[in-house]
């Protein structure tokens, strides 16, 4: 269980892809403070597959569509690193 105060309290988002039998999993917010005026929208994909010793690998990608020469703060990227 995670304790960390999420820092937004708006986003819009939609699906990009669900895919059960590939454990896949992707969304693209695209409208709120959880852009924080310097981007367009915010992708996430998440896959899992499976790791020759029988456990699972999780492997999430963030891609920040900025606006112009803005670029997320290390206190962004810590956050989505910690929720990973």
């Amino acid at each position: 269980m995670h304790n960390i105060a999420v820092p937004f309290t708006t986003g819009k988002y939609k699906v990009d892809i669900f895919d059960a039998s590939n454990f896949t999993y992707g969304h693209t917010f695209y409208e709120g403070d959880i852009l924080m005026g310097i981007a367009n929208s915010i992708t996430h994909h998440v896959t899992i597959t499976s790791s020759a010793d029988g456990g699972s690998v999780y492997k999430q990608i963030v891609t920040y569509n900025c606006i112009g020469e803005n670029k997320p703060s290390e206190e962004a990227l810590n956050f989505e690193k910690a929720e990973a």
